[in-house]
């Protein structure tokens, strides 16, 4: 007998014949949505730029956040520098998270907040950076607004 047909026998020898009894029962699937999301296995945690993310979006459309957000130089904010306006804007999002009830984001400090901000506009092409060195406009899609060349 050779060593390949040694570990052959032991091979199936060493399996065990499974009856139907022995199987094992699949659990029901979650009741509601909630419990379905409960459910949810993530791989790492949400970062807080994960979770700033989605308050940043909401408060786009405050004309406000966006006034504190659009200076590229300290002579165009409104607060007279740029560190002062992005605070600001950092205590508008933790003021947004309290009114939502987003403690995990409202509890932070404004310093974190406002760092978590800047990575956001990052990710959006629209920190100063890629807005005064033209990254966000090469990484645009083309408008059609443009004349024809001729």
């Amino acid at each position: 007998m050779t060593a390949a047909e040694r570990q052959r026998r032991h091979r199936l020898g060493a399996r065990k014949e499974e009856s139907m009894s022995e199987l094992v029962r699949a659990r029901p699937l979650p009741a509601t949505k909630e419990a379905f999301d409960a459910a949810r296995i993530l791989k790492a945690r949400p970062t807080i730029i994960d979770l700033v993310e989605p308050i940043v979006s909401a408060l786009w459309d405050n004309e406000q956040f966006r006034s504190l957000v659009e200076a590229v130089e300290d002579g165009d904010t409104v607060e007279g520098d740029i560190f002062t306006d992005h605070t600001k804007a950092a205590e508008m999002i933790r003021d947004h998270a309290q009114a939502h009830q987003n403690m995990e984001v409202a509890k932070k400090k404004l310093r974190t907040l406002r760092y978590a901000m800047r990575r956001v506009l990052t990710r959006h092409n629209q920190s100063i950076k890629q807005r005064t060195h033209g990254e966000a406009e090469n990484n645009a899609p083309p408008e059609n607004d443009a004349p024809a060349a001729e």
